[in-house]
């Protein structure tokens, strides 16, 4: 176990902001994240993986608390499928690149997606056409105010689009430690995504996740150069009248199914029409390359870029009639 006071949180963040936590705690096994838990019990408790879904704003009063625990283990297995339990400090690149090597197929369209394991099922994470709860099984995780383990099945941890319940009624009271995939051993590529099918032929997992990348290379900045949390915005889900005075206005406007009746909007397609894109306010401003990606050019604080992303919310809002929501969680 490593505690250090007064830590800078910048190399903890994509998007490079320099705020400093109260307390900052390494841990890589349970019994430690236990211990943890009730020797800080009178302070505030976060967990933090990649830092790739967060914006800080201000200094964390508290205690920010990172697992390193990187194992990777298969639990079961029958003629079609594996199990495999990966810790949270895992990040979830490797996990991918140890499918790829194993032959363990389902992932392959989440490739690149900055981060950690133990982060994916609280966001939900998705790209191309998946979200990890395709294959998700189950995680475990230990409650902060008892310290006991308890195990979550898909149901329990209601997921739905960049949603979960860790996001909403469960927030900062439990800390993932494990999560199980079931996995496929015959690879089936999935390509309903517009650019996957334009992109050419896919004969084996390896190249499925070589165009994805290509793709997103070619789409996404990198944060290691201007830091960055990806995709900024959630795509808005409005019921269909609302899409049809959308349309209305601008006939160009695209859709996408949502399930209850609904349509889903293009929130890069808002942010792009309403002339944001390669916008830039001091040190932030709207990529270049994609219009859901905020960018920190250099120096910005938390403050700004969150004002910045309220500047867009509103325009969108004022034009559209249409709230965009945050995907990235605001500390």
């Amino acid at each position: 176990m490593k505690i250090i006071e007064n830590y800078s949180l910048k190399e903890h963040n994509t998007f490079a902001i320099d705020a400093k936590a109260k307390y900052f705690v390494e841990i890589d096994n349970t019994n430690d994240l236990i211990d943890t838990i009730e020797q800080f019990k009178k302070e505030k408790l976060f967990v933090i993986g990649g830092g790739s879904n967060l914006l800080f704003t201000k200094d964390f009063n508290g205690v920010i608390l990172s697992y390193t625990n990187k194992n990777i283990k298969t639990v079961r297995e029958d003629n079609e499928s594996i199990f495999v339990e990966v810790s949270a400090g895992c990040s979830w690149d490797e996990l991918i690149e140890t499918a790829l090597s194993n032959n363990w197929h389902g992932l392959e369209n989440l490739v690149g997606i900055p981060g950690k394991v133990g982060a994916a099922p609280v966001q939900n994470i998705g790209a191309y056409g998946t979200e990890q709860k395709d294959c998700f099984e189950y995680l475990k995780a230990i409650s902060i105010s008892t310290g006991r383990l308890k195990k979550f099945d898909k149901e329990a941890c209601e997921f739905d689009y960049r949603e979960s319940i860790f996001k909403n009624e469960l927030l900062n009271r439990y800390i993932i430690t494990d999560v199980c995939y079931k996995l496929s051993k015959k690879f089936t590529p999935i390509l309903k995504y517009a650019d996957l099918k334009s992109h050419g032929d896919v004969t084996n997992a390896r190249d499925l996740t070589t165009k994805i990348m290509e793709i997103r290379n070619s789409k996404l900045p990198d944060y290691k150069v201007f830091g960055n949390a990806g995709s900024f915005f959630k795509n808005p889900i409005v019921a269909k009248y609302e899409y049809k005075e959308l349309v209305a206005q601008d006939p160009e406007f695209k859709s996408y199914f949502a399930p209850n009746r609904l349509v889903k909007l293009s929130a890069a397609q808002l942010i792009e029409k309403a002339g944001w894109k390669g916008r830039r306010e001091g040190a932030c401003g709207i990529s270049e390359q994609h219009s859901l990606v905020i960018v920190n050019y250099g120096g910005a604080t938390g403050k700004e870029i969150y004002d910045f992303s309220e500047n867009i919310i509103n325009d969108i809002n004022n034009r559209y009639n249409v709230i965009l929501e945050r995907e990235v969680l605001v500390v």
